[in-house]
């Protein structure tokens, strides 16, 4: 199949259509390096992690936290960076998915 790019002057192969849902931009992520996808959820995993252990521990990281800073911290602090780690998991996630690390 042969399509001309100007009025009969020159041809050129028809290239096949994409498929369209792969190529818009919140599918970004398909298009990247294996090696880009796997820091980006390596990173994400790793957030998760330390949120879910800072909410866990509350207790002690909070212990630990008044000992190193003087003063007396609450667990509730503890919980507070728990939950900002497992939000910049899920904004990771996002801006890769979305192509804001181009």
């Amino acid at each position: 199949m042969w399509r001309s790019c100007r009025a009969g002057s020159e041809t050129q192969p028809v290239q096949p259509a994409r498929t369209p849902a792969l190529r818009c931009r919140g599918f970004a992520a398909l298009d990247k390096e294996p090696k880009v996808n796997a820091i980006v959820w390596l990173a994400a995993i790793l957030f998760t992690a330390v949120g879910i252990i800072l909410i866990v521990r509350r207790t002690d990281l909070a212990r630990a936290q008044s000992l190193v800073a003087g003063g007396r911290l609450g667990p509730g602090c503890a919980i507070a960076e728990g939950i900002l780690f497992l939000l910049m998991a899920l904004t990771a996630v996002v801006m890769h998915r979305y192509g804001l690390f181009d």
